[in-house]
C-alpha cells in the first residue's frame, strides 16, 4: 500500500487470518468499510477485527458469499 491518508472506502475479503485486514483498516482508515467474506468469517470480524480498530469507520456493512476469492472471478473452462 502506497498510501498513507485515510481512504473513503474500503472493501476487505478474507476467510481464517484476519491480521491484514486490521492492519489495512487501521493503517488507511476508511470512512466506509465493507467486507467480503463467508458466513463463517463473521465472528472473527467481531473477536478479533473489531477490537483492534483504532478509528471506526462512520460506515460498516457485509457481503457474505460462500467464498470471496472464487465467487468474484468467472472461472474459466
Amino acid at each position: 500500500m502506497g498510501t498513507d491518508s485515510p481512504v473513503k472506502a474500503l472493501l476487505n475479503a478474507f476467510s481464517e487470518d484476519p491480521s491484514a485486514a486490521v492492519y489495512s483498516i487501521n493503517r488507511l482508515k476508511p470512512e466506509s468499510l465493507c467486507f467480503f467474506l463467508p458466513e463463517t468469517a463473521k465472528e472473527l470480524v467481531e473477536s478479533r477485527v473489531q477490537p483492534q480498530i483504532i478509528q471506526m469507520p462512520r460506515r460498516w456493512d457485509w457481503v457474505i458469499t460462500p467464498d470471496p476469492f472464487t465467487s468474484c472471478c468467472p472461472t474459466r473452462p
